[in-house]
């Protein structure tokens, strides 16, 4: 029988899910960066969500096992590479803006 915490990340999974699903499909925004960075969004939160679900259910040991260090260091790990890579798509996205704006105030001079 599930417990309350465990129904609770199965219907975050589900909506993470259907919105993960529609953003693939619709491309809410006009920027193919913005609907990069919701996909990697989405799929950092899924992932974790995924990893979490031992820990919920009481399957990753006791406080300290190695099983629970290896989830908790995974799901740190997850949420460290979508840190990185939006870090990265701000640094691309601010470095095609100073140089558009760059060409623009030469083109003026």
């Amino acid at each position: 029988v599930l417990s309350e915490p465990q129904l609770q990340v199965y219907s975050l999974l589900w909506v993470f899910l259907v919105a993960l699903l529609l953003t693939l499909w619709a491309k809410p925004s006009v920027l193919p960066l913005a609907n990069r960075l919701e996909i990697l969004s989405l799929l950092a939160f899924t992932f974790s969500l995924n990893l979490n679900l031992p820990l919920v259910g009481g399957y990753g040991g006791a406080p300290g096992a190695p099983a629970r260090w290896a989830l908790t260091v995974g799901i740190l790990l997850v949420h460290g590479v979508a840190v990185l890579g939006f870090s990265l798509a701000v640094a691309q996205a601010l470095r095609q803006a100073t140089g558009k704006l760059r060409s623009a105030v030469l083109a003026a001079a």
